[in-house]
């Protein structure tokens, strides 16, 4: 698939609860607004996956359509080495990685 429009995506690992769901509605807008500017372009986010700000985005990213790439930091080692065993099960599973 040919990618016109990429979205980098970098932020805070710590959310503030209080303020997620704001949060989460700002994002909803900015990728909703991306979309409707950029119609006719295929638009693909790039993320490191890393917790906080980088998977909220990817996920509602998910739910509105927009597909991503994962630009991993480090090697794939190194990079699993920082998760504990369950973030890392759950954000595997959840999108879609595939573990060679």
């Amino acid at each position: 698939m040919y990618v016109d429009l990429r979205v980098a995506i970098t932020g805070r690992r710590t959310i503030p609860t209080n303020d997620l769901l704001s949060i989460k509605d700002e994002i909803s807008k900015c990728l909703i607004k991306i979309k409707k500017q950029y119609q006719d372009q295929s638009i693909c986010l790039l993320s490191g996956l890393a917790e906080g700000a980088d998977r909220l985005v990817v996920k509602i990213g998910l739910e509105l359509g927009i597909p991503y790439k994962a630009i991993l930091p480090m090697a794939f080692s190194e990079y699993i080495a920082d998760f504990d065993r369950f973030c890392f099960i759950h954000c595997f599973v959840f999108f879609g990685l595939i573990l060679l």
